[in-house]
């Protein structure tokens, strides 16, 4: 199953880097697993740091069944998905980072 994890604007901006971007996919066989993925890449939860006023910047997945059976952002395939990205709060054509259990990373691009 693949899991989406979209990165909240707190504080007024985006953490992204090479492993981290507005929207990420991860593919894992339950939340648990997709969860500890995740923190190794570089999300958090619990949101220590992150605004107030803009809560936490990620959160965890909690129902297996929320998974996608291919890569999605809220459910639509992630090519044709209208990513957070799509109104440009990044300055790259980059739409979303897909981790594969096989340990494959892929680059969405616009």
């Amino acid at each position: 199953m693949f899991y989406h994890y979209h990165q909240n604007n707190s504080g007024g901006s985006f953490d992204i880097d090479d492993n981290v971007h507005i929207d990420v996919i991860i593919e894992a066989d339950n939340t648990k697993v997709a969860n500890r993925k995740a923190e190794e890449i570089g999300i958090y939860f619990g949101g220590e740091g992150d605004c107030e006023c803009c809560g936490d910047r990620w959160s965890a997945q909690y129902n297996d069944e929320s998974g996608d059976t291919v890569p999605t952002i809220y459910g639509e395939p992630v090519e044709t998905a209208c990513s957070y990205n799509g109104m440009r709060w990044a300055d790259d054509d980059i739409k979303a980072y897909v981790y594969y259990a096989d340990g494959r990373k892929e680059v969405v691009k616009y």
